[in-house]
């Protein structure tokens, strides 16, 4: 994937749903990592009814994520958890 062109790598990656698996390609490599850390912080969801979470946030930005915040369009704050 590293040899194919960004835009086409972004447009595979606009595929990729889940947060868990966004993470795991940018544990591929470099290159694919660039594309997908945008794609993995856009949204950002806090949940402050989960003191665990909330706990986890506030951690990995002390360890250095808040460097990957910069791509974050949307942070939303949940005070309930969701019943679906």
């Amino acid at each position: 994937m590293p040899d194919l062109p960004i835009d086409v790598q972004l447009l595979i990656l606009e595929h990729v749903t889940s947060k868990a698996d966004l993470k795991a390609l940018c544990l591929t490599c470099k290159g694919v990592r660039a594309v997908a850390v945008p794609l993995l912080y856009h949204t950002v969801y806090l949940r402050t009814w989960d003191r665990d979470g909330t706990s986890r946030f506030v951690r990995s930005v002390a360890a250095g994520a808040d460097l990957y915040l910069q791509h974050t369009r949307s942070l939303i704050f949940e005070d309930e958890m969701s019943r679906t």
